[in-house]
């Protein structure tokens, strides 16, 4: 009989996938605060003690102030819906026959069509601690846990005119009185949960106050460590340091902030990535902040080319004392790059402790 000779080669697409998943899930832009509150005796209220209720998603460059703590919880919905610029629902790849030197060259141009629809969500709960140690240097953590929903149906096909040397097994075909003409079809379902790659990070403030043009200014230095079972892709398997610049600056009502910064992996160079964000937080009320945010990364590895831009835009609001609720939502700009969702929803809430 003809042993078969088709090339796997181009099954590295899926394979970016699963890496693609790993590398979300690692890059998960978790909420920014800053809120520190202080007690008014003469309106009886808990008032900011800073400018704003903060920002969404890219940070500020104020700390929260010596012995203050402030802790959150945020729940964010991702529905994965394009990966390479492919839907994910109609993801596809032609596996070529290899070179054989005794083939024919019928044989030789036989080629089978494997088509994919995959159909993967996230639930991601987040609890967060920040405590300052002193007035210009703060320490955080952020535990995550993640709920993850996953179904895939693979159709595999010979291209119609192939030869008869070619055939699926008949045991696996679906009628297997009439084997090759039909595709070859195997799905699969099922959920995980469990908990996230955690996040260390310290903030020190270095520039405070400043009266003139110059901004405040801190930097960050971040790890993120492989604590998230990666095959469940629920981590990426490996550890990420993070140094980040950030710069922001109150005019009235305003506060406009810059972030850059790199990442540095323990999986290697093609891990790294370059992270940067603007924006602002306009306050429209005592105690309610509105913010717009626009990030983005640049990464070059495992055959998927990570240059990701999104759009953040919501809210924060004090619903009493020192409790603060906010809301974001994230759209991507740029869909044909890496794993994309068409949206990302998180809700949250943070609470002041003395």
């Amino acid at each position: 009989g003809h042993e078969h000779h088709f090339s796997g080669d181009s099954l590295a697409a899926f394979n970016s996938l699963s890496a693609a998943i790993g590398q979300n899930v690692g890059n998960f832009n978790y909420s920014s605060s800053v809120n520190s509150f202080t007690y008014d005796p003469v309106q009886a209220v808990f008032l900011p003690s800073i400018d704003s209720l903060g920002s969404l998603v890219g940070q500020r460059a104020e700390t929260i102030g010596k012995g203050k703590f402030n802790g959150a919880v945020s729940w964010s919905h991702l529905q994965y819906r394009r990966f390479e610029g492919q839907h994910l629902h109609s993801l596809s790849v032609v596996l070529p026959h290899s070179n054989c030197p005794t083939c024919s060259p019928a044989q030789l141009d036989d080629f089978i069509t494997v088509g994919m629809d995959v159909n993967f969500s996230q639930d991601l709960l987040a609890l967060y601690g920040t405590y300052g140690l002193t007035d210009r240097l703060d320490v955080s953590l952020v535990v995550p846990y993640l709920v993850n929903h996953m179904s895939v149906t693979a159709k595999a096909k010979l291209n119609p005119a192939h030869d008869p040397a070619h055939s699926f097994d008949p045991a696996d075909c679906i009628d297997p009185t009439d084997c090759n003409p039909d595709p070859q079809v195997s799905s699969a379902r099922g959920s995980k949960n469990g908990f996230g790659d955690m996040i260390l990070r310290a903030k020190y403030n270095f520039v405070k106050g400043s009266q003139s043009w110059v901004p405040d200014s801190s930097f960050v230095v971040r790890g993120q460590f492989a604590t998230g079972e990666q095959n469940e892709f629920m981590g990426t398997g490996h550890n990420e340091f993070r140094v980040l610049f950030v710069f922001s600056k109150p005019i009235d009502l305003v506060t406009p902030h810059l972030n850059f910064g790199y990442q540095a992996s323990t999986g290697g160079a093609n891990y790294d990535l370059f992270v940067w964000d603007g924006g602002t937080d306009v306050r429209v009320t005592e105690r309610a902040m509105l913010g717009f945010d626009i990030f983005g990364q640049f990464q070059n590895g495992d055959g998927v080319e990570q240059n990701l831009i999104d759009v953040a835009g919501g809210g924060r609001f004090n619903v009493m004392d020192n409790l603060v609720m906010f809301a974001i939502t994230q759209w991507p700009l740029v869909k044909n790059n890496g794993l994309r969702t068409n949206m990302t929803w998180t809700l949250g809430l943070e609470y002041t402790f003395f």
